[in-house]
């Protein structure tokens, strides 16, 4: 793989006091299976907001070295963010053969604020419990266990984790660009709370600005105030879910409000404020923006625009009479895996509580994930799950040039976006 360093690294030795102390209350599910939840408790343990994985990429490295796998480490760059940070996705495999047949994924990163990991006997409770430290947990338990009987031989099967996922893309873009083989198989873990994902949806980050005339605040009757304006406009654009198409595939299509700033000094009135509203798309996205634009691109001092790319929804393959089957309402980095191959998206924990002050897995769904990881992976190398193959090709409604706006002008505005206007995924 292209620009991607082999770094040997020192034996991770697993540490008792990583296992949560409530493990000595009877009746607590993880000492059904402590190696489990010590791996998932102690990534939890790890602060990797977006951009700034590095302490949970040295620990799994650590950890997947001490497990006698060979770790690859590839850097991962981005424009808008500090040059002296390191990113790295990781890649491991048995043996030296990298060109596995299937690819099992998830991301490192996790969604700011980061606060550490609690439990009870049934639940842990933390940032990244389930989006996705939990799939990521299983997986690599699942892997191993399967690799000491004996069932996976080198080549079969390659872990894979990237950075940035929840604001950047950047970690499996970097992937993708590089890939040196074309793997048969990849399944993604994100909280599908144990349903075989049959599609997820696409997404559109919509830029408002309101453009106001500053005043003295003490005579705010000589000025314009952006801020009153964006608040004004903004209920107009929130309320055009009524009228946009439904698929019969992937559903509604929603808009959120994400973030909005206004203003400079407290005493002067607003010149400018913006807003981001992202929306997630059952229909392809050109189709939802075109209405946009229609309905709302002539309002006074007001404008909408695009500063990114947006992706169209997603189907993926699924496997009948396995798990049962649910169409997810967000996006993943599946959306960026634009390789021609099988896809599919399975894991632990709930969107309803991801990115939430109460992010939580259950134990339970975690022990029978790795039941579930472990058939699917033998199944699918072995040939006796077979997938029915509807999945699609990602594909994106693109930001296009204009003007004297260059290719990479546009490209960091498409980083910038994602920062400033949240998760895309």
């Amino acid at each position: 793989m292209r620009n991607m360093l082999l770094l040997i690294l020192p034996l991770f030795a697993t540490a008792a006091a990583a296992v949560p102390q409530t493990d000595v209350i009877n009746g607590n599910l993880s000492l059904q299976h402590p190696e489990l939840f010590s791996l998932h408790w102690q990534m939890l343990e790890q602060n990797s907001t977006s951009g700034f994985e590095t302490p949970m990429v040295d620990f799994l490295s650590q950890y997947l070295e001490s497990k006698d796998l060979t770790v690859e480490l590839q850097p991962v760059q981005n424009p808008i963010l500090a040059y002296n940070v390191r990113r790295q996705n990781i890649l491991a495999y048995i043996g030296t053969n990298r060109t596995c047949r299937l690819i099992m994924n998830s991301h490192t990163d996790v969604v700011p604020p980061w606060y550490p990991p609690s439990d009870n006997d049934t639940d842990v409770f933390g940032r990244g419990a389930n989006d996705a430290k939990g799939s990521l947990a299983c997986q690599v338990t699942a892997f191993l266990e399967l690799r000491e009987a004996g069932i996976l031989r080198e080549g079969d099967v390659c872990l894979m984790y990237t950075v940035g996922e929840e604001a950047y893309g950047d970690g499996i873009r970097t992937f993708v660009e590089a890939l040196t083989w074309k793997p048969e198989f990849i399944m993604s873990g994100e909280p599908t709370e144990s349903y075989q994902a049959t599609g997820h949806k696409g997404s559109i980050n919509i830029n408002v600005t309101a453009i106001g005339e500053t005043a003295h605040s003490s005579v705010p009757q000589y000025g314009r105030n952006a801020i009153l304006d964006i608040m004004d406009f903004l209920p107009r654009l929130l309320n055009l879910t009524s009228i946009f198409p439904i698929d019969p595939f992937h559903g509604n299509t929603t808009l959120s409000l994400s973030s909005i700033v206004g203003g400079s000094i407290s005493n002067a009135v607003a010149a400018s404020a913006m807003a981001v509203v992202n929306c997630r798309v059952g229909v392809p996205a050109k189709q939802i923006w075109d209405i946009i634009i229609s309905q709302l691109s002539d309002v006074p001092y007001i404008e909408v625009s695009r500063l990114s790319a947006s992706s169209n929804p997603l189907k993926f393959d699924v496997i009948e009479g396995w798990l049962p089957k649910k169409i997810m309402p967000y996006g993943t980095d599946l959306g960026e895996w634009t390789v021609n191959n099988t896809k599919f998206l399975l894991g632990v924990g709930s969107i309803a509580t991801a990115h939430s002050d109460h992010e939580v897995v259950s134990k339970q769904e975690m022990i029978d994930m790795v039941g579930h990881y472990k058939d699917f992976m033998q199944g699918i190398i072995n040939g006796t799950l077979v997938p029915i193959h509807n999945g699609t090709l990602p594909s994106n409604f693109p930001l296009e040039e204009s003007g004297n706006i260059t290719k990479r002008e546009v490209a960091l505005r498409d980083w910038e976006m994602r920062r400033t206007g949240g998760c895309m995924h």
